[in-house]
């Protein structure tokens, strides 16, 4: 699985520790412990960026010209007013990374939200295109199921990609939790799976359904 956007913030405090360092250089000897403490510092925060960066969810903020990557979607088979609205749903997201590392907060549950706005704007299919044009996987990956689960009794194994959930396309666990809060009274939940090439539908009920995705991600 490809892994977009950790080079981006790396380069810009790999630049940060070079400053500091030549700056404290000519202020003597005596700042050497101030020095090593603030690279410290700033090297915990790559480290904390990059675990949230690798994951799936997030698009790459950068790495390609904007023509470029119109030529990747366009060979992808996406329209224009489709590449259009990712391209600027790209640009709000590396917007997001940009002002959570100034208030260092996480930027997740903004990124989803994004990225949901952009399965609506421009249709599943078509997201789903693009998840794969960047190298992502569109469908969730069953990692395991826990023994004596909804899921393990509806017949759900590991290795198999949930691609809808009661007839909704979702490409990650937070599609599959958003789509099930929007449901009411409802006992039997079809659940559409990909396993070995062949789509595979089961019946399942609303809750916990014990699945542990790729990732780690428990639903």
């Amino acid at each position: 699985m490809i892994k977009f956007g950790i080079p981006f913030f790396s380069a810009i405090f790999g630049a940060l520790i070079v400053t500091i360092f030549t700056a404290q250089l000519s202020e003597g000897p005596e700042s050497s412990a101030d020095t090593a403490a603030q690279i410290t510092r700033l090297e915990q925060r790559i480290s904390d960026l990059e675990a949230i960066l690798d994951t799936d969810d997030v698009p790459p903020p950068g790495g390609m010209t904007e023509e470029e990557k119109r030529a990747l979607f366009g060979s992808a088979g996406l329209t224009a007013s489709a590449i259009s609205a990712i391209l600027a749903n790209e640009m709000e997201i590396q917007q997001l990374f940009i002002t959570a590392e100034r208030t260092r907060q996480d930027p997740r549950a903004q990124v989803q939200e994004k990225l949901h706005e952009l399965q609506l704007t421009i249709g599943g299919d078509a997201y789903g295109t693009y998840l794969e044009a960047t190298g992502r996987d569109p469908f969730i990956s069953v990692e395991s199921v826990t023994a004596g689960s909804i899921a393990e009794m509806s017949g759900v194994l590991a290795g198999d990609r949930i691609t809808h959930y009661a007839g909704e396309r979702v490409f990650t666990p937070l599609d599959l939790e958003r789509v099930a809060a929007g449901l009411a009274g409802t006992d039997s939940i079809a659940l559409t799976l990909e396993r070995a090439d062949t789509e595979q539908q089961v019946e399942v009920t609303k809750g916990q359904l014990g699945i542990i995705a790729q990732g780690g991600y428990q639903f």
